[in-house]
């Protein structure tokens, strides 16, 4: 009953680049083409446990969640043609006169629908649903698959943008007519051809924007947004319809009956620890952290650190706001994770204790090195991470970048 370590790291990474790049969408599309890499690798190596698949899909909120990112582009993306076609404000009067909109969207690993209305949408696909609400500032996912939420209070709410932002720098569009796109009722809708920039934040990037528009409503019916010229980069939103019936039921971020709600949000993190509690973590490699033995039950460790401030599947005894994560199975720690990198652990502190001969987050690894000069290197194909293991002590130390990011460790042999 072990936990992935690759996904872990994906996670983690992922996690800096998406919020902490200097180009948001650069991440987007590069976290995209990652995390479909990496779920391919592993579904044609093995057949995946019940745990293994719930990383899978949390690696797919990632994944469409970024995709979700996208939608902002599509309304703001319909520009000025000549005289005889769509005039651009008549486009522009109609969508904000809207007051919800539902598509399909599509990438080459995805398809599912967004619904959304005012602050309100919902990104659903199967084993999934994203419920978020920018205004009251909620939003979770729900694991259909495995019956769990995650509180994810704003991941991905940040990165979508203002939907009428681009039409600010329509002076800067370069555009050109394309081929009609025809709807399933027949109609023939013009369709258009532009470069424009996509902004989050301060951050921008230009991108490739197919768009078609209805002849009669002047609304768009289909937009097709492009980040490369790889089709692995293409995100589609097709059947895009305005002003759809919604019901509030839809948008409902209670946790549904029978779910388990796993993860936390920012104001319900403890504060993080002084120096003094720190001091108290220390990890000894094979043997535990603290006062936690491998070995203990978890009323044990309960009885030590105190109840776990969230429990995932009966196993995983996760303490966020002290950055450690252990594993329970046949009722006997065996795994214990600092900065753990899975989905439910998106809001956390880091760990901010040591190893008994002083290495930690954030330490180099020639510091590592040093302390442990038997660690050998673990490489893993298209993931920027440097795995250092000693077999015989039962600790990994997880590096990006040549610093330490997660330190797991297993009972020593």
């Amino acid at each position: 009953m072990t936990r992935d370590p690759k996904l872990d790291r994906l996670f983690k990474n992922a996690r800096q680049e998406l919020y902490a790049s200097p180009s948001v969408v650069a991440q987007v599309r590069t976290r995209i083409s990652r995390n479909e890499e990496c779920e391919s690798d592993l579904l044609s190596n093995r057949s995946p446990s019940v745990r293994v698949r719930w990383h899978l899909y949390a690696m797919r909120m990632l994944t469409m969640a970024a995709a979700a990112v996208l939608l902002g582009m599509f309304a703001s993306t319909v520009w000025n043609t000549n005289p005889g076609n769509i005039v651009f404000a008549q486009v522009l009067e109609r969508v904000a006169e809207t007051k919800s909109m539902q598509a399909e969207i599509t990438t080459n690993k995805f398809k599912g629908r967004l619904v959304v209305a005012d602050s309100r949408r919902r990104l659903e696909g199967k084993g999934f649903a994203i419920v978020c609400d920018s205004q009251a500032k909620q939003e979770i996912f729900i694991d259909t698959q495995n019956k769990t939420v995650h509180r994810n209070v704003g991941q991905f709410m940040k990165l979508i943008p203002d939907w009428y932002a681009l039409f600010r720098s329509l002076d800067t569009v370069k555009e050109e007519q394309i081929e009609d796109f025809t709807d399933e009722s027949g109609v023939r809708c013009p369709g258009f051809r532009g470069v424009t920039m996509f902004t989050v934040g301060d951050q921008s990037e230009a991108i490739h924007v197919d768009v078609w528009v209805h002849p009669r409503t002047h609304l768009p019916v289909r937009a097709e947004l492009e980040f490369s010229e790889s089709p692995q980069d293409t995100v589609l939103f097709d059947n895009i319809q305005f002003d759809v019936p919604v019901l509030d039921e839809m948008f409902v971020s209670e946790i549904p009956e029978g779910y388990q709600i796993v993860g936390l949000a920012e104001k319900d993190l403890q504060p993080p620890l002084n120096e003094a509690q720190a001091a108290e973590l220390t990890i000894i490699p094979g043997v535990g952290v603290g006062r936690i033995r491998f070995g203990m039950s978890s009323q044990e460790i309960s009885e030590i650190l105190g109840e776990p401030e969230f429990v995932q599947h009966d196993s995983y005894l996760c303490y966020p706001s002290k950055g450690l994560q252990f594993i329970v199975g046949g009722n006997e720690l065996q795994t214990i994770i600092a900065n753990p990198g899975d989905a439910p652990s998106l809001v956390q502190h880091d760990f901010p204790g040591r190893t008994d001969k002083g290495m930690g987050i954030g330490s180099t690894m020639e510091q590592l090195m040093e302390a442990y000069p038997n660690l050998k290197p673990r490489h893993y194909n298209g993931i920027p991470v440097i795995d250092m293991h000693d077999e015989a002590s039962g600790i990994t130390f997880g590096t990006v970048d040549g610093v330490v990011g997660q330190i797991r460790m297993i009972r020593a042999k």
